[in-house]
């Protein structure tokens, strides 16, 4: 039983890989309920913190942090402090959606305290990149760009191409509200290509959402509607509400910059 509950949260975590969230979630649910007959709480945090990563895959923040608390709970309970650094950092990317700063920046602050003492080089550059995130959002640009150039650095040095794709949308936004066009579309080119190339069909939705971000900024609105279109499209196919609600913001704006004002709203 626990190996088909291993085997469960493997295939869960490929089809989470290729974006179907529906098979990932049916999956991981029959590994909970296996690894809680077995009284497995480190089968049972785990499943628990896949399945936060699905109900945030789909946008449902409230569901994706009760998974990631649940898990943490046990991950503590266990001194399972890798687990949690992961939890931590999850945590604060739902908190980030969800606008709340100063809490997001708390749990990254508690995983990289982890992920430094432990060396892990990919967790600090995630833990720079998604704070220079939150730093965007509240359009401190300077600090952002600061944090975007340590997880470059580091990104690279590791050959991370997943967070590569994802850390050139940002930079590719970044010089967007720098009036820096020319220079963001460059990096919204490898963003997107990268994404392709490997396959990472979130990120090159991100990515599409990204370019349709940058032309709207550039107001040119026929491109960031051609955009819009194709990131709400991608977004419908993988079931991501998230990336979906960027999507549809992008495309009001595109309409409203075309004066297809019936449309936009």
């Amino acid at each position: 039983n626990r190996r088909l509950a291993s085997c469960y949260i493997a295939i869960g975590r490929m089809y989470y890989r290729i974006s179907n969230y529906n098979l990932a979630s049916s999956y991981f649910s029959e590994a909970l309920n296996i690894n809680k007959n077995l009284k497995d709480d480190a089968g049972i945090a785990d499943t628990y913190h896949n399945m936060g990563m699905v109900a945030d895959g789909v946008g449902k923040s409230t569901s994706a942090l009760d998974n990631y608390f649940q898990s943490l709970s046990l991950d503590i309970k266990l001194h399972d402090k890798l687990s949690s650094a992961s939890n931590y950092n999850n945590i604060g990317e739902v908190m980030k959606a969800m606008d709340i700063y100063p809490k997001s920046i708390e749990y990254y602050q508690r995983a990289l305290k982890i992920w430094e003492a432990t060396k892990n080089i990919q967790g600090i550059s995630t833990i720079y990149q998604n704070i220079g995130e939150v730093y965007m959002l509240q359009k401190n640009y300077e600090q952002a760009i600061a944090y975007f150039n340590k997880s470059l650095k580091l990104t690279l040095a590791q050959d991370d191409k997943d967070g590569l794709s994802g850390l050139y949308n940002d930079f590719g936004l970044y010089y967007a509200n720098k009036k820096q066009f020319d220079t963001s579309l460059n990096y919204m080119a490898k963003a997107v290509q990268i994404a392709t190339d490997y396959k990472l069909d979130a990120d090159r939705t991100t990515a599409y959402n990204g370019y349709a971000t940058v032309y709207n900024l550039k107001k040119d609105y026929t491109n960031a509607y051609k955009y819009a279109v194709i990131a709400k499209k991608e977004a419908d196919r993988l079931g991501n509400t998230g990336l979906r609600s960027t999507a549809v913001l992008q495309l009001s704006s595109a309409l409203g910059g075309l004066q297809r004002f019936e449309e936009a709203y």
